[in-house]
């Protein structure tokens, strides 16, 4: 039925609508209303009566909604310029009675909207749901720069775009790490550090990585160094000690002698990679006498020292070199003749065939001739140097003692004479004192030679005086014990002279003492006696000459003996006694 808007029914149902309402209903204009809205109810247009939607036109009352000419949005009603109103907001309807649509500005949480700011936000998505990274959606607005739905291969967890070097771990995208950069566990292409991977991480202690060995880096990625401890075939070594070792030279190369690195863990001295003037062949260093010939270094030969070939200084052996050569016979070598050395590199000795005039000798014939004197003299009659051989029978040196001018001998005569051939003159022997034929000692003892084998005189009896022949003396303490001569006159003669040979090898004193004494007729005179250190040491019969002028008499003698004065004294052979002579000689 057509309700009268000014009814009290059509007023109580409106107010009834109005009160039931739980919010405020949104006032909708009605199409062609032109009310300004304010409270006087009036109409800006004519007051001809309006067209209404019923049958017939309604009058508006002021306290009636429809008397305004505007719709009531949530009353139910699509009204005026709503688009819809299910009394309050839908799945498909505001509620400001407009059409559900996400990005209209109004969330409608029927229509399942968590948000609606019209736009993007960084608080609502464009389909009007919360941002929130891993929704599926990319919200630049909230940070987004990517949301694949959760972790991918070109987004991360955090919706922000792989990167390797973000801090942010993307399996996905085959990072293995991802500390924002290189660290100690993580390599700046996100993989785990590791030598050997190709990259180089000094955070994790790496100098290089070249993915294995290279002629710049070592397999532990530290730098290829020869004496790094590490042998580094690819570049070059062969060997690394970490310095020079036995099997290694500093150079990182096996030793050898000759390849031009001193190793002196093998023995080398030096290496120049082969002889130089101050290394052998053998790296040691050059030096004469090493028996390594080096011509680098001016050697001739090297014989290890001296020989019959080479010269101590490497040269060739040469007598006048001036280097003497023992090995090779040379007793001197002054490079010409001098005072102490011959020009054959032997010492000077009158005799020796060569005169020396360096060394004094105005003449040498190998000994006396008619014109040279024994002393390398020329022969002088009164010179003082006997020469039988330029005619001389004497010669004193013109004193008078033994000879008459013109070299003549003075008269005189032998007093004693004895070759031991036997004992038949009576000569007196004491302990261990022996006549007999010469025996050679078969142990020479402690000191010099042993006894001869034969005696001096050039006969066939072969007999000596002497103590133990053929053995050695005693070595227990006692007195001298003397080979004592006979007597014999030597009275009328101005000149009395002992001559003897003696083969004598005695310790020294205070051990052991050796002496020749002569009676002059009331007590013994010592003529000759050993002393202190060295001993006597014959090896060979040597010639004494005694003057025994002063103590001649009518019952002259002479004793030769020995005594062992003190424990410790060496084994010896002692005395060896032959041809002994005893001549006086009276000149006017």
């Amino acid at each position: 039925m057509r309700v009268d808007s000014t009814s009290p029914l059509t007023i109580a149902t409106s107010t009834l609508l109005v009160l039931a309402c739980c919010t405020p209903q949104t006032v909708v204009p009605m199409r062609g209303d032109s009310s300004s809205g304010d409270d006087t109810g009036s109409s800006s247009g004519d007051d001809s009566p309006q067209e209404g939607t019923g049958d017939d036109a309604t009058s508006s009352d002021p306290d009636d909604g429809s008397s305004t000419g505007m719709a009531i949005c949530g009353d139910g009603v699509v009204d005026g310029e709503e688009q819809c109103d299910d009394e309050g907001e839908s799945a498909t309807c505001n509620k400001d009675c407009t059409a559900a649509a996400c990005g209209d500005g109004i969330t409608n949480t029927a229509a399942g909207e968590q948000c609606d700011d019209g736009e993007q936000t960084a608080s609502c998505e464009v389909d009007c749901t919360t941002p929130t990274c891993g929704d599926g959606v990319v919200n630049t607005m909230a940070g987004e720069t990517c949301d694949d739905g959760g972790r991918s291969d070109t987004c991360n967890d955090n919706c922000t775009v792989v990167t390797c070097g973000d801090g942010v771990v993307n399996m996905a995208a085959g990072e293995q790490c991802d500390d924002g950069g290189l660290s100690a566990g993580c390599d700046d292409d996100c993989t785990l550090a590791m030598c050997g991977d190709g990259t180089t991480n000094p955070n994790a202690g790496e100098f290089c990585d070249d993915a294995g060995e290279s002629t710049t880096c070592d397999p532990d990625c530290s730098p290829a160094d020869c004496g790094d401890g590490f042998v580094n075939a690819t570049s070059g070594e062969i060997c690394d000690d970490m310095g020079v070792s036995e099997q290694c030279d500093i150079d990182c190369t096996l030793p050898e002698c000759g390849d031009g690195v001193i190793n002196i863990a093998t023995g080398e001295q030096c290496d120049t990679a082969g002889e130089s003037p101050a290394c052998d062949a053998d790296c040691t260093s050059s030096e004469c006498g090493d028996g390594l010939l080096n011509l680098s270094a001016g050697e001739t030969c090297d014989d290890g020292g001296e020989s019959l070939e080479c010269d101590t200084d490497c040269t060739p052996v040469m007598c006048g070199d001036g280097i003497i050569n023992v090995t090779a016979g040379e007793v001197c070598d002054t490079m010409i003749e001098s005072p102490s050395c011959d020009p054959d590199c032997t010492a000077p000795q009158c005799g020796d065939g060569y005169t020396n005039v360096s060394a004094g000798e105005i003449c040498d014939d190998s000994g006396e001739s008619a014109m040279c004197d024994i002393d390398c003299t020329t022969p002088q009659c009164g010179d003082g140097v006997l020469n039988l051989t330029a005619g001389e029978a004497c010669d004193d040196g013109n004193t008078g003692t033994y000879c008459l001018p013109g070299c003549l001998p003075c008269p005189g005569g032998i007093l004693l004479e004895e070759d031991f051939s036997d004992n038949s003159l009576g000569w007196t022997l004491d302990p261990e004192w022996e006549i007999g034929p010469a025996v050679q000692s078969p142990s020479p003892g402690a000191c010099g030679q042993g006894d001869p084998q034969f005696d001096h005189t050039p006969t066939d009896d072969n007999g000596i005086a002497g103590v133990v022949i053929g053995g050695n003396a005693s070595t227990g303490l006692h007195p001298f014990w003397y080979l004592t001569s006979p007597p014999f006159d030597a009275t009328g003669y101005g000149v009395v002279e002992l001559d003897m040979w003696r083969w004598l090898n005695s310790d020294y004193l205070p051990f052991m003492q050796n002496h020749i004494q002569v009676w002059d007729g009331v007590a013994w005179q010592t003529v000759w006696e050993t002393g202190n250190a060295p001993g006597v040491e014959d090896a060979m019969w040597t010639n004494v000459l005694y003057d025994l002028s002063p103590y001649a008499n009518a019952a002259m003698q002479i004793r030769i003996g020995f005594i062992i004065d003190s424990p410790g004294v060496f084994t010896c052979s002692g005395w060896n006694v032959d041809d002994i002579t005893i001549a006086g000689i009276s000149c006017p």
